[in-house]
């Protein structure tokens, strides 16, 4: 299924170069905030750089090629864990993470007019992440926070869902507004899964305002 999905995507991403001119190279900024272990709402909110180059917006269906350059982070003084105590496991009870995500997403104009749009976008992608504790040292090489047969990656498969608005000017500038599930397939972004209480795996809530400059090729 994630196989047919992609490649749907990538015949909609060729289908976009191909056939328009105009572009936009959106350029801004995001607020994210996670959800997982050591932090069960979307609390704890961090800044961000946000870009992506836009094909087609002017149509019912458009691609985008995005990117997110971020950090999110997470605390639980009093955490419920999983742990045998003659284990010797000692789970982290805070984590920092930078991050960076890229990611293609197919959009459906849901309202169209001549300079407001409304959309929703579906897309898929990867994210590169590396937790770190309180000292900033990387949490992957400690194992003893971990149960015995875990091992945290630092890639993660992205299927981010979208909900926006875009303000286009008369000169073909714009403004806009995404609020992004990035939708995460790993547990590990708090580098702890099996140890703890939370069900699912982590994800990240991202708000995105940006400046549309329209480009030509």
């Amino acid at each position: 299924m994630r196989i047919a999905f992609l490649l749907f995507l990538l015949v909609s991403f060729k289908s976009a170069v191909a056939q328009d001119s105009l572009k936009w190279l959106s350029v801004g900024f995001n607020t994210q905030a996670y959800k997982g272990d050591l932090g069960d709402k979307y609390s704890k909110w961090t800044g961000g750089l946000y870009t992506s180059l836009q094909f087609k917006t002017q149509k019912k269906w458009h691609g985008s090629v995005n990117l997110i350059i971020g950090n999110i982070a997470g605390q639980d003084l009093n955490p419920v864990f999983n742990v045998d105590p003659a284990s010797g496991r000692q789970p982290n009870t805070y984590f920092s993470n930078s991050f960076v995500a890229a990611y293609y997403q197919l959009h459906w104009n849901v309202y169209l007019g001549n300079r407001l749009r409304v959309f929703l976008g579906q897309g898929i992608g990867l994210m590169r992440y590396n937790a770190k504790d309180e000292q900033g040292i990387s949490l992957a090489n400690q194992t003893n926070t971990r149960a015995t047969n875990e091992s945290a990656g630092n890639i993660a498969l992205l299927l981010p869902t979208t909900i926006g608005t875009a303000y286009r000017f008369k000169n073909n500038f714009g403004l806009s507004y995404k609020f992004t599930l990035l939708n995460t397939a790993t547990d590990y972004l708090d580098n702890i899964s099996q140890l703890g209480s939370v069900t699912g795996g982590d994800n990240v809530l991202a708000h995105q305002v940006s400046l549309l400059v329209p480009i030509y090729f």
